[in-house]
């Protein structure tokens, strides 16, 4: 037989030329992938080969890569690809007949167990949804019976409603009845009263007609007074009077004449007296042809015109109703005066200072700022820095309990004691001063 190659046998047996190169090295033998294999090497190969299919692996392990790719979108419309790599073990393991019987019974008798659980769990679900069933179906009753409770509740309330709407109904009819005869008896009354009075002003005129009759040739015929223009709250005494004495002035210049003729003068000086005296009833009552005018000599209180400017402190932060009250302003004035400078902000808006003294000023007002921290500021800045820094020796101050060995400590140290004592039991500040 002639040798081959190790190429030729890789191709032949249709394997890598590197699993036939690791396949050799297994069996002993070194070869290379331009090295040739004699028939020699070849079976001792093969023996190798039906060795381990024999025997077999006892444990085996697959690998698996699964390359892919994605794509991920970017900003601006752009997208970027993405290379991922899934790796994938298993492991087999190869057992023998032993001990996979006993793999194979303890899977059996979990598998009845599982399908013991499985029944079990089946038996109280249908346990549970009978229950189940039961307590809806209890509750299911208990709601139609509140339910048909309920109806009936509603109808006995409709019919004594009912019976209420028309007891109402019968007693506003029996109320409306009874005013109705209360007011025809009133009206009846009234007609009653009315044609007595009527009776007794016809008797009143009759008698009064009879004495004129009677007395005939001893009346005069008296002059008959137009009291139209009179105000209808002139007492009529007083308007007889005033006749009266109009009769007695006119009188001298009346006598002699002709009562036709004097009559109609009398009227017409009568009427102009009248007239005069209506048009001054009218003047002093700011009545017709008298209304009062308003006087040119009255003063009325004039609000001034010009706004007060005021001294507003503001700080750091200020709200626009705390400012508008700084200001004796609305709020309203204060939020126009921010919208005319282009900035929105409701009442109770937290504003800072600047805006704050921007608003305060364009509304007419000094502002006097004020910050926080003006006060530590103003201590800061009267502290001498410009003065030399000296050393000094430190003060060391011993603090501790009753009778822990403050004073053994400072007496151990060396430590003289200063001039300053403090208050209490003698636990003096010391100063420490060099050896």
């Amino acid at each position: 037989m002639t040798d081959v190659t190790l190429k030729a046998l890789a191709a032949e047996r249709q394997v890598s030329v590197d699993r036939l190169v690791q396949q050799f090295a297994d069996a002993g033998i070194r070869k290379s992938a331009d090295d040739s294999v004699s028939a020699q090497e070849k079976q001792t190969l093969l023996a190798h080969l039906n060795r381990e299919a024999v025997s077999g692996p006892d444990k085996l392990t697959l690998q698996r890569k699964t390359r892919s790719t994605l794509n991920i979108p970017g900003t601006g419309g752009k997208s970027k690809s993405v290379q991922i790599e899934v790796r994938k073990k298993r492991t087999f393991v190869k057992r023998d007949p032993q001990e996979a019987e006993r793999l194979a019974a303890e899977e059996q008798a979990q598998r009845e167990a599982e399908e013991q659980a499985r029944r079990e769990a089946e038996e109280q679900a249908k346990r549970e949804a009978q229950q189940k069933a039961e307590r809806e179906a209890a509750e299911q009753a208990k709601r139609e019976a509140a339910e048909k409770a309920k109806r009936e509740a509603a109808e006995k309330d409709k019919v004594s409603n009912q019976q209420t709407d028309d007891m109402t109904k019968t007693a506003q009819a029996e109320k409306a009845r009874r005013e109705n005869e209360a007011a025809e008896l009133k009206r009846k009354a009234e007609e009653e009263a009315r044609r007595k009075l009527e009776e007794e002003a016809r008797r009143v005129a009759e008698e009064a007609r009879r004495m004129a009759e009677e007395n005939k040739w001893t009346a005069t015929p008296e002059p008959v007074e137009d009291t139209s223009d009179y105000h209808v709250t002139t007492s009529q005494h007083a308007r007889q009077a005033e006749d009266e004495n109009d009769r007695e002035v006119e009188g001298g210049r009346g006598r002699g004449r002709n009562a036709k003729a004097a009559r109609p003068a009398k009227k017409g000086k009568h009427a102009e007296s009248k007239a005069d005296r209506e048009e001054a009833r009218a003047a002093v009552r700011g009545g017709k042809g008298g209304k009062r005018k308003g006087s040119s000599l009255q003063q009325g209180f004039q609000k001034p015109a010009q706004a007060v400017n005021r001294d507003v402190v503001i700080g750091e932060t200020i709200t626009v109703g705390e400012l508008a009250n700084k200001m004796a302003v609305k709020g309203s004035q204060v939020i126009k005066a921010m919208m005319k400078l282009g900035a929105m902000a409701t009442i109770n808006q937290v504003i800072d200072q600047e805006t704050a003294q921007l608003v305060a000023e364009e509304m007419g007002h000094k502002v006097i700022l004020r910050r926080e921290n003006e006060l530590e500021e103003a201590v800061m800045s009267d502290r001498d820095t410009g003065a030399a820094a000296e050393p000094r020796a430190p003060v060391v101050t011993i603090m501790g309990h009753v009778d822990h060995g403050k004073n053994l400590s400072a007496g151990l140290h060396s430590f003289h004691e200063s001039s300053l004592w403090r208050s209490g039991r003698h636990y003096p500040a010391h100063r420490c001063l060099p050896r």
